[in-house]
């Protein structure tokens, strides 16, 4: 297994190489009139450059998570930075030798020589240029552009003591990708200033491993609300993508989650249920364990097993990480959960809405992936989180809260 590892991982360090020196030939144009110290100076700045980009990532692979936050965050950003922006740059680049390869077979292998077209090549550099940018502000403002949604949703069988109670959402932190301790205490500050009835958390606490949580522990204590805080486990929260010694230290890592979420007083619900009582009204709150329809995430949950004992409860609030859930199991057979919400998709980071309007990469994988739906009487609301995984920012999909206000429909 560790040698599939080793080989995938130079198989990526050799393609980043080709597409180095891809970008480096097509970029050396520019400087076709220029004196030989600004050639060496762009040759040197370049190679330097991916050079650099490319220790760092080995040296972030061999310690296997074991750096510092904010040097695994720095290697990162680094990352994304000088690469993804080569990437848009390959486009137009590609463009151009296809024609020019289509020009040359034609022409019987080309009795003249056929230069590149600056047009095109202009429009690569510009790309590139105008994704670094983007990558910038979605990094250094987007984590930041927290927005607060709010939703008023009316249900015929809503006890009448619940009537006008908030609920307060908040999903996927991935204390380690990039969430600064700052950027996290914000965030709970402004759900606070809300004042909710019931905090629901959704699940992605982490991106490896529990000990990412530490530095944020004493912001999460201030996560109250009367009716109680509850939460469940995301599928990065079991550990899954990162490496351990032994099937009992990732055992343990679970286990310490566990407590730290019970020591800053959110009740974890695993596969369970807990039933919520005012006035002589009463509703349930189902949690089910991390349940996905994409092959590679694992189905822990269990509705069956969570339902226990809240059979006859008129009112049912569904806690599913994953939103696919809802198609795949509720809307077919249970039919008594009148909403679940869940987190997981992040919105793909990435995307715009305007007005009714909205666009994103996320719904190519789930038909679910932003904000509010609803099939007759059911409802799902899929909160786009307020971490990231993979690239380190957000451009359009930004953090959230949610605040759903649960209304009698007369």
């Amino acid at each position: 297994m560790y040698s599939k590892f080793i080989i995938a991982f130079l198989v990526i360090v050799g393609i980043l190489f080709l597409l180095d020196l891809y970008i480096y030939f097509a970029l050396r144009i520019f400087f076709v009139m220029s004196s030989q110290k600004s050639k060496k100076l762009f040759k040197k700045t370049f190679w330097s450059i991916s050079a650099f980009c490319l220790v760092l990532n080995v040296v972030a692979v061999l310690s296997n998570h074991a750096l510092g936050r904010n040097f695994s965050n720095f290697i990162l950003v680094f990352f994304i930075l000088v690469y993804i922006p080569k990437m848009f740059m390959l486009i137009p680049l590609l463009l151009d030798d296809l024609r020019r390869l289509a020009v040359f077979i034609l022409r019987k292998f080309g009795f003249e020589k056929i230069s590149r077209w600056k047009f095109l090549l202009k429009i690569s550099l510009y790309t590139g240029i105008l994704v670094f940018v983007l990558i910038g502000y979605s990094v250094f403002l987007g984590n930041d552009n927290l927005k607060i949604r709010r939703q008023t949703i009316y249900f015929k069988n809503l006890p009448p003591s619940f009537n006008g109670k908030k609920i307060a959402l908040f999903s996927d932190i991935h204390c380690s990708n990039v969430v600064m301790k700052g950027t996290v205490n914000r965030v709970v500050e402004a759900m606070m200033k809300e004042n909710p009835d019931i905090i629901f958390f959704l699940g992605d606490l982490v991106v490896y491993k529990t000990s990412e949580t530490e530095e944020f522990l004493d912001i999460f204590k201030k996560v109250k609300a009367p009716l109680g805080v509850y939460t469940v486990l995301g599928n990065h929260d079991y550990g899954d993508y990162s490496y351990w010694k032994s099937k009992n230290e990732k055992e343990k890592n679970l286990e310490d989650l566990k407590k730290i979420i019970k020591d800053v007083s959110w009740d974890l619900l695993l596969n369970e249920n807990r039933l919520i009582g005012i006035e002589g009204d009463t509703i349930a709150v189902i949690g089910i364990e991390n349940w996905g329809h994409i092959h590679r995430f694992p189905k822990r949950g269990d509705i069956k097993i969570a339902s226990k004992g809240a059979e006859n409860i008129p009112f049912k609030i569904l806690l599913s990480h994953d939103p696919s859930f809802w198609k795949a199991e509720i809307l077919t057979k249970y039919k008594d959960i009148n909403i679940t919400f869940s987190g997981h998709t992040h919105a793909f980071q990435f995307g715009y809405k305007t007005g009714k309007c909205k666009w994103s990469p996320s719904e190519y994988l789930y038909e679910f992936w932003d904000g509010l739906y609803n099939v007759g009487e059911q409802y799902l609301y899929v909160n786009r989180g307020m971490g990231n995984v993979g690239i380190p920012g957000r451009f359009g999909m930004f953090p959230e809260i949610t605040i759903i206000e649960l209304r009698v429909k007369k």
